[in-house]
């Protein structure tokens, strides 16, 4: 004779409880919690997150910033100068509508190009710059097309028709379309309602774009034996702060995806882009999910001691927005620190709201290509030493000055008890609400 378990014997009714149960304190998704107003202020809250002006960019990061930003003087003038070699040479090569199309983005944002006796005759950078050009003009005939068009068209087209310009404008940089990456562990669960547990627990989010520095730019950092990756992962003090078999021990807090690469090291993302979807009911939305993925990047380049921002480009409804994130410090009891982070918005420089480029108009496209290729440049260059700088700094406090490492990754699980305490099953290494690194990296201290 059998025996059923008590699990087998359950009627479906009260399975049915369970299943509803079950539903009801799954995780929610980084698109669910984008979506809802409610929800994002949670996780950002707990994230020690905020959103403030352009103008609140410390001083230390606004050069490279504005660096980033800055477009003016990127065609020569004499390439529409009629008479000049550069002309000459534009006219007999150029599609239909390309000279009308240089033209029209002149009127509207003469800073793209340079001042009259600035360049030479134009023709020194004219092979890349005119290849470059052109792809970003074939993305704006689709975008007039579909501007213009009655037929309805998705996200995913504006999508197709982005990529056609740029991609082709990171030429330094390794881009990864629909890259998974991890999450950031919450910093302060102090009185979190049971109710917050779905929204904190989200672990991943898969952003449409991610800018990686080349791992080969990076390789001495994490291949040679004596290398700051393969110290640090075998230090007694890091292995202390996780467990490979939890997904959490320095070989997967050393990179921003959610999963190992084929060969262990870091991989640092510069920048997060976000395509809004046909699901999305706003901007908002698609801005939201791409902070949250922003977020997680600047906490990666925190635990690490990396002194740099990171940039956020949302795509919708045929138009363009940038944000900056960044993290900061602030002094607290004891002389310890808390993490804050960043977002700010890049504005129109005349109404400072923020700045919205519309890529059916000639100026706009071509001002977000240069700016992409501003990204891609910085990623491999400005950015790519300020990783080295960051990572040999660890290296140096945690081996040298008994510094401790803090990891910030999104593992384990989060529980409230009956008294509504909150606590992080981490294992063994990290804080319920974690403070100070004691690494000595000159941190940014806000007071």
């Amino acid at each position: 004779m059998s025996h059923k378990t008590a699990a087998e014997s359950t009627s479906p009714s009260s399975s049915g409880k369970k299943n509803n149960k079950s539903k009801s304190t799954r995780p929610l998704s980084a698109s669910q919690i984008s979506k809802n107003k409610n929800h994002f202020e949670t996780w950002t809250e707990r994230q020690n997150s905020s959103l403030v002006s352009f103008d609140s960019l410390p001083q230390d990061l606004r050069t490279s910033v504005d660096d980033v930003f800055e477009v003016r003087g990127r065609i020569p003038s004499s390439w529409l100068k009629k008479g000049s070699k550069a002309y000459k040479l534009l006219r007999s090569v150029a599609k239909p509508g390309l000279i009308d199309f240089l033209r029209d983005a002149k009127e509207s944002e003469e800073t793209l190009f340079t001042c009259d006796g600035e360049d030479d005759d134009g023709l020194k950078e004219f092979p890349i710059l005119f290849s470059q050009i052109t792809k970003v003009f074939d993305a704006w005939v689709s975008f007039t097309k579909m501007k213009n068009s009655a037929q309805t068209y998705s996200e995913a087209d504006f999508a197709t028709a982005c990529d056609s310009f740029r991609i082709s404008a990171m030429t330094l940089s390794r881009p990864r379309a629909q890259s998974s990456i991890s999450l950031s562990h919450p910093l302060d669960l102090r009185g979190l309602h049971p109710n917050g547990v779905r929204i904190l627990s989200v672990k991943t989010a898969k952003p449409d774009m991610v800018i990686f520095i080349p791992r080969l730019l990076i390789a001495d950092l994490s291949d040679p034996k004596g290398s700051a990756f393969q110290v640090l992962r075998k230090h007694p003090k890091v292995k202390l702060a996780g467990r490979p078999e939890k997904g959490s021990s320095f070989s997967f807090q050393a990179t921003v995806r959610d999963k190992l690469p084929e060969k262990p090291g870091f991989e640092i993302a510069s920048s997060c882009w976000e395509d809004k979807k046909p699901v999305q009911t706003s901007v908002q939305s698609a801005f939201n999910q791409n902070r949250m993925a922003t977020i997680a990047a600047v906490r990666h380049l925190e635990s690490l001691g990396i002194n740099a921002p990171i940039y956020g480009l949302v795509w919708a409804n045929g138009t363009v927005q940038a944000h900056v994130d960044w993290w900061e410090h602030t002094a607290s009891k004891k002389g310890k620190r808390s993490v804050l982070v960043y977002t700010a918005k890049f504005p129109n420089r005349k109404t400072q709201d923020a700045q919205k480029w519309k890529l059916h108009k000639p100026a706009d496209i071509l001002h977000v290509n240069f700016l992409v290729s501003n990204i891609d440049h910085w990623t491999c260059n400005g950015f790519k030493d300020a990783v080295v700088n960051g990572i040999e700094g660890l290296r140096t406090s945690v081996v040298e000055n008994k510094g401790q490492y803090t990891r910030w990754k999104r593992t384990g699980t989060i529980e409230v008890d009956d008294r509504n305490k909150a606590s992080s099953i981490m294992g063994v290494g990290i804080p319920l609400f974690p403070q100070d690194t004691n690494i000595d990296r000159k941190p940014r201290v806000k007071r």
